[in-house]
């Protein structure tokens, strides 16, 4: 008997538009199945329709049983019982599903099943300290919380697991981990699993047992800007920088500079302090030594005592880009607010469009909440909402690894084009060499909260 069976599973919005499917799934116990995509092509709507998480205005339609349940017939009191025995989900951005300041110890005990392993096993499992259990979520990187939210998700020991993105934002050795846990759950625990990857080489890592969605249409993008070049001068400089959170030093010593019209990779393992570092760039986490400077001038290190002007200077785009987007107001909404700041140029609602056209989206998603895009799809709006605060300094938070290499391309020309006509500094932090290569003038290597320099082309395992 299969643990989730649909037939003809489509999702459409109010208006009748196709958004996802129609998609035939049979998930047996003890498999996993990947639902293979393009970003925007419906996967993360397929998953968040069995779990009955569609957008408001969206309607699934055709058969669909999960765990003995047949969908269409649940009341809200039968969603609750599935949702809590039948079925968990890890979505695209779990730092939104994670209580920021609920301790590790505290998220995963709280739905555990009474025969999950201990907390440190849990950990141990997904390549995590099992001293990380003190840790408050709103604490760790973007790649530890997607295994938190994982092991969270095991620990209820449910029949059916779905785990949108699971690769997303890890590097090579933890998604090979990763993708052997989910493996390991399935044929131990004779668990019905599926997962979501862009491309059918990423799906290889769970499983053969492949389902490919249609291709998206092709959203219009810009011509590539050539190589990239190695910058102009310095316009972000830090010296020394250190960072203590909660008592754990997560950053000591770090030193580099950012020239204008370039970028520059940070890459390294999960936990390094990248993304510890991108905070404390834009003022979000105090550093309690060290200085930053902006263009020859000294950067406040708290956010309340930066002006607007430098505020708008350092823009980050996180990892989950749910982070930075209100669920209630439209993208149009979203773009506005900061190019009214700036008071942009022929108006906001004249650069609304000009903004999404930039990252490859069309102008009608100005009318669109964030709940109606997907993963891929909020993520561009994010950068987009950055580029309206007309910064000096983009600090980029694996902002591709939602995204398939087609999409991937559009918002790298992007940036690229940013930086030559506009002489934008970049940090890109990324677990992806390749892109790092193809688009960085010069590479940073961060472990342990310490960086130092490599040349692009030399290897980054260390």
């Amino acid at each position: 008997m299969h643990a989730v069976t649909t037939r003809g599973l489509t999702v459409t919005s109010h208006t009748g538009e196709v958004l996802a499917g129609p998609v035939d799934l049979d998930l047996s116990p003890g498999t996993v199945t990947a639902l293979v995509g393009p970003s925007g092509g419906g996967k993360s709507l397929v998953c968040r329709s069995l779990v009955g998480d569609l957008p408001a205005g969206s309607v699934r339609s055709g058969a669909a049983t999960v765990a003995g349940a047949e969908l269409h017939a649940l009341d809200r009191r039968g969603w609750r019982h599935l949702r809590r025995t039948g079925i968990a989900y890890v979505g695209q951005d779990p730092g939104s599903q994670l209580a920021p300041f609920a301790s590790v110890q505290q998220l995963l005990t709280e739905l555990a099943h009474p025969s999950c392993p201990p907390v440190a096993d849990l950990l141990t499992l997904v390549g995590l300290d099992p001293s990380l259990a003190r840790r408050r979520a709103a604490d760790l990187s973007g790649g530890q919380q997607r295994r938190i939210a994982l092991v969270r998700a095991l620990s209820r020991m449910t029949p059916v697991l779905v785990v949108d993105e699971p690769l997303a934002g890890l590097h090579e050795e933890l998604r090979a981990v990763v993708a052997g846990v989910l493996t390991r759950t399935a044929d131990a625990n004779a668990v019905a699993v599926l997962v979501t990857a862009h491309t059918r080489g990423a799906a290889a890592l769970f499983t053969d047992r492949i389902v490919e969605l249609p291709t998206a249409d092709e959203q219009p993008g810009r011509a590539a800007a050539g190589p990239p070049r190695g910058g102009g001068d310095t316009v972000l400089r830090v010296d020394g920088l250190g960072v203590t959170v909660s008592g754990h030093r997560l950053l000591e010593q770090v030193s580099f500079g950012c020239p204008a019209g370039a970028a520059v990779a940070l890459m390294g393992p999960s936990g390094a302090g990248k993304t510890t570092l991108g905070r404390a760039l834009t003022g979000q986490i105090r550093a309690d030594a060290g200085h930053i400077t902006l263009d020859d001038r000294p950067l406040p290190q708290s956010l309340r005592r930066r002006s607007r002007q430098e505020k708008s200077a350092i823009q980050l785009i996180p990892q989950n880009p749910l982070a930075t987007l209100n669920p209630r107001h439209t993208v149009g909404d979203t773009l506005r607010r900061p190019l009214r700041r700036r008071a942009a140029t022929g108006g906001p609602e004249q650069a609304v469009p000009d903004l999404l056209r930039r990252v490859g989206l069309p102008a009608d998603f100005a009318d669109r909440l964030p709940a109606a895009l997907s993963g891929g799809q909020r993520q561009r709006v994010a950068i987009a909402r950055a580029l309206a605060y007309a910064p000096r300094v983009l600090v980029c938070d694996e902002i591709t690894s939602a995204l398939d290499p087609a999409a991937a391309a559009v918002v790298m020309d992007v940036l690229r084009f940013e930086m030559t006509e506009r002489d934008l500094a970049v940090l890109f932090i990324t677990h992806d060499a390749d892109l790092a290569a193809a688009h960085c003038a010069s590479m940073l290597y961060m472990d342990g909260g310490r960086i130092l320099p490599l040349e692009v082309g030399e290897t980054t395992t260390r």
